[in-house]
């Protein structure tokens, strides 16, 4: 066999198309097997004008059952084959039908014997003994009945092919389903939802386009957030710069329609996720001829079916998780609202600890760290210093130094903390937040080496939530001011700590919260400078923790860590809240004349960190971090460097007005 002996040369990796872009469907593919050279060509003249459904043909000539055995061995896409029954031996033929049904499995071919010679197998005994489509006699194939028998085999091929397509894109939605529901986050889910739906069609490149829905005065963007193939290296960048101009409409016609389309250029399938974003897969059909129309629209809608109910899942058990996490924040507020210098430490304590867990985490640390440890762990340390609720305001509040009965007092609060979660704990099967708190509020006061309080535990006996806690608390506490002290330097509170690795503190902890802190320090995009002071120390301070965050925030965007985003993005909504009222209260006692215009631009500000807050959980804007660094890189710019600088005279000349602390 040579390439003369085919009618079509055609480059099956790279699909024909018209000229406004329609795949044209690849030929038929015909096997002539036969020893007689002239049944080739007569064959070949009486097809040579043959088009059925619009798709031509491609003969291929094999002059042995042995040729055609071994072209049948590496081919799967034969649709006929003519079949002549005596060639190298009387039962050549038959034999090359027993190696097709039973050795290789080919159940799909549809096979046509012609023999010259009807006598040396008989046509009853054939057809009966042998899993053919039809039985002709040389004879008997005029221009006509070739044409007609062609037809009627293509088209019994054609429905085996589609059913057969059918049923794997079923079983290929039953096998999806598995890791569907096994994605924890939408955006991993959608992604391998989408690949997955492509699959079940038959296709290999998919792209994924979304408009959030964050009820926002921000004009809703529609952003390319997964894709394969060519798509692949589109994710992040504006849609319509990338997607050819007939994609782009039609990803904006789904949208608006919010209905599927299926067209022979491709399929629209609408996506959404109610109240969070809506969405389109749009899947270039390059293998149209696979799957009938009719069985497509099913298809998908029982895969969108599958998608939307584990998306479901994912935000009903982010729902939970948002909960959960807000009632330990109410809580750990309520401990907190007697320490009015500690407002925000209990978040500043919950991602260092975080950050620490999961750089242990990567280490061969003695002690597991099993999934749920770590994500939950930095929720857990919250609730650290819960036992203050139980400790008499004139003891925590007290300026100055504690007499030895006020610190024993002082010093129960980690026994008032562990008996306030004690029952709550129980509810609990397994491993949960509340059991870590329980940990970390019992224990985050002892001491490695035996000499803390309550239980004076000592190393491993101490449960390593805690272990990590005390580090972060610590070094929190030392480096911000307080009623009674001042703020200790990054590099002291460092020092602090190092010093009292393996008597206070576990080494390993210890290790891995020195990388976490020269992590943080490489990853400074921002230096606070003298410039941009406002020339007073309390809202001076509040500027170095918001630049702080500014930097720690593009950092974990930039590292894709969606824990640590979630930790920083809440710390930022909540000191915005708290340093927006502190501000705001201070420039109307000193009676600055632009406050109202000053209110309403925190007020946009506000609006912003808490778009950026709900895009973020939504968990579909493939390029959250550009987003947080152009919001953020504005606020420094526009806002702490220009806006902020316009209340300094104002402030100067009130300097002795004084403000108590905004809760």
């Amino acid at each position: 066999m040579t390439n003369d002996d085919t009618m079509m040369f055609q480059d099956e990796d790279e699909p024909v198309t018209t000229a406004v872009g329609v795949p044209v469907a690849p030929p038929w593919r015909i096997l002539v097997v036969d020893d007689d050279i002239e049944v080739h060509a007569i064959t070949r003249l009486a097809l040579r004008q043959f088009r059925f459904e619009d798709r031509t043909l491609e003969l291929i000539s094999a002059y042995s059952a042995a040729e055609a055995r071994k072209l049948l061995s590496n081919t799967t896409d034969i649709a006929l084959i003519l079949l002549d029954v005596v060639m190298e031996t009387d039962e050549a033929g038959l034999d090359l039908v027993r190696y097709i049904r039973q050795v290789i499995g080919n159940r799909a071919v549809r096979i046509v014997l012609r023999t010259g010679q009807p006598g040396i197998a008989p046509r009853g005994i054939v057809i009966s003994d042998f899993d053919i489509n039809d039985y002709k006699d040389k004879t008997e194939l005029t221009h006509d009945r070739l044409i007609a028998c062609a037809i009627v085999a293509l088209r019994s091929y054609r429905d085996i092919m589609r059913v057969e397509a059918s049923n794997l894109a079923l079983r290929r939605i039953a096998e999806s389903a598995t890791g569907l529901f096994r994605e924890n986050t939408m955006y991993r889910l959608v992604e391998y939802g989408v690949v997955q739906l492509a699959a079940v069609l038959g296709e290999s490149e998919v792209v994924f386009c979304v408009r959030q829905l964050d009820h926002s005065s921000m004009k809703p963007e529609i952003d390319l957030v997964a894709g394969t193939g060519r798509y692949s290296a589109c994710i992040g960048k504006p849609y319509a710069r990338v997607l050819a101009a007939e994609e782009a409409k039609a990803v904006e016609r789904c949208l608006s329609d919010r209905r599927h389309r299926i067209t022979p250029e491709r399929a629209e399938v609408f996506i959404e996720a109610p109240d969070r974003w809506v969405g389109v897969a749009l899947i270039p059909r390059q293998n149209a001829a696979v799957l009938a129309d009719e069985t497509l629209s099913p298809l998908v809608d029982m895969f969108v079916s599958l998608i939307s109910a584990a998306l479901e899942n994912v935000y009903l058990v982010d729902e939970l998780r948002r909960s959960n996490k807000a009632t330990v924040v109410a809580l750990a507020d309520l401990a907190e609202s007697k320490d009015t210098d500690t407002g925000e430490h209990v978040l500043r304590v919950a991602r260092l600890t975080g950050e620490i867990a999961r750089e242990l985490n990567t280490r061969s640390h003695p002690e597991a760290l099993d999934p749920i440890f770590v994500e939950q762990v930095g929720l857990a340390s919250m609730l650290h210093d819960v036992g203050k609720v139980g400790i008499p305001d004139h003891i925590l509040k007290k300026e100055g130094r504690l007499t030895p009965e006020e610190r024993t007092i002082i010093e129960t609060h980690p026994s008032l903390g562990g008996k306030t979660l004690e029952k709550a704990r129980q509810l609990v099967s397994g491993s949960s937040t509340l059991t870590f708190g329980w940990e970390i509020a019992t224990a985050h006061h002892e001491t490695f080496d035996g000499s803390g309080y309550p239980k004076g535990l000592k190393g491993l006996q101490i449960p390593l939530s805690a272990r990590i806690t005390a580090v972060s608390d610590v070094f929190d506490a030392l480096t911000m001011k307080r009623s009674y002290k001042s703020a200790w330097s990054r590099q002291d509170a460092v020092a602090y700590i190092l010093e009292h690795s393996g008597t206070r503190f576990d080494p390993q902890v210890v290790d891995a919260f020195l990388t976490v802190i020269a992590d943080r320090a490489t990853s400074f995009q921002i230096q606070w400078t003298p410039v941009m002071s406002v020339g007073n120390e309390r809202l001076d301070n509040d500027h170095q923790v918001l630049v702080e965050l500014i930097n720690q925030l593009g950092a974990a965007a930039g590292d894709n860590n969606r824990s640590a985003v979630e930790f920083v993005i809440d710390e930022l909504v909540q000191y915005t809240l708290l340093h927006f009222a502190r501000e705001e209260e201070m420039l109307e006692q000193a009676g600055y004349q632009e406050l109202n215009e000053h209110r309403n631009l925190h007020i946009v500000l506000t609006q912003q960190v808490q778009t950026l807050r709900t895009r973020f959980l939504n968990g579909l804007t493939s390029h959250f971090q550009g987003d947080i660094l152009e919001f953020l890189a504005d606020w420094l710019t526009n806002h702490i460097l220009k806006e902020d600088r316009r209340y300094i005279s104002t402030l100067a000349k009130a300097e002795n007005v004084i403000v108590e602390p905004v809760l």
